[in-house]
This record gives structure tokens, sequence and C-alpha cells, in this order.
């Protein structure tokens, strides 16, 4: 079955989804530098993200708790295609808001990012399947 919402509904959905997310509007946007092997190109790869993080711990960053993970463009190359700009989210962290959002979740997120932190995002992915399509796990 397909539901259908007016504007009217579409926008007290998202005014639901800004409340929710509300305790990530405010988050510390730094870049990171990653080294990592690539499966899919047999070589290493520098990765250069956008991590948004609630609290920042210099000393520990190669073990960052971040939230979100933007990649305005692919490691190394920087190209844009279907997947970039990316918006990478922590599963653990968003699983109860992806359930009650269902099938609006993506675009809903897209949106509150672009609104929140004024970054244009193709595709939104969990954590898991963020570190495939990076080639992180083979």
């Amino acid at each position: 079955m397909k539901l259908i919402l007016t504007e009217s509904q579409s926008e007290k959905i998202y005014e639901g989804f800004k409340k929710i997310m509300s305790q990530y509007s405010n988050l510390h946007e730094i870049e990171r530098d990653y080294d990592f092997w690539d499966y899919k190109k047999n070589s290493y790869v520098d990765y250069s993200p956008l991590n948004y993080y609630e609290t920042i711990d210099e000393e520990e960053w190669e073990d960052d708790d971040w939230v979100f993970q933007y990649a305005p463009g692919e490691p190394y190359t920087h190209n844009i295609n279907e997947n970039y700009p990316l918006l990478q989210y922590v599963r653990t962290r968003l699983s109860n808001v992806k359930k009650l959002f269902g099938p609006y979740f993506d675009s809903l997120l897209i949106r509150w990012f672009k609104e929140t932190y004024n970054r244009d995002v193709r595709r939104v992915v969990d954590d898991h399947e963020g570190y495939e399509i990076l080639g992180i796990y083979n």
C-alpha cells in the first residue's frame, strides 16, 4: 500500500523529526584524515571526511565516536557520483529514529542535515553500509 501525504502532513512529520534530532543540532565539525586499505583497489586510500561529534577527545581521535560522517566526494579522487556527497550515521544511535520514520527517514535526514549544517547530501547510509561503499570490508 502506498501512502500519499499532503504537504501539510509532510511538514508535520518533518517538524517531529527536527524535534527528535534537536539533540544533534549543535555537533562539533572536524575534518579528519584516515588512511585505509581499499580492497576494491588493492591499495591504501586517503579519506578526509568531516566528522560530527557531541564531544571531542583530541587524545583518542582514532577511536572517535562520531555521530555523522560527511564525505563531499570519493576518497582519494574526490569525485562526485551516485554516492557522493555521502552522509553516514551511526546505526546504533539512530536505529529507533529510522524505525519511527521508516521509508521517510533518508529524505528527512537529508533535509535536516542540509538545513542544520548547510551541506548538500546525495545519499544517506548507516556506518556499516558506508564502510562497504568505502571498500573497508572485503
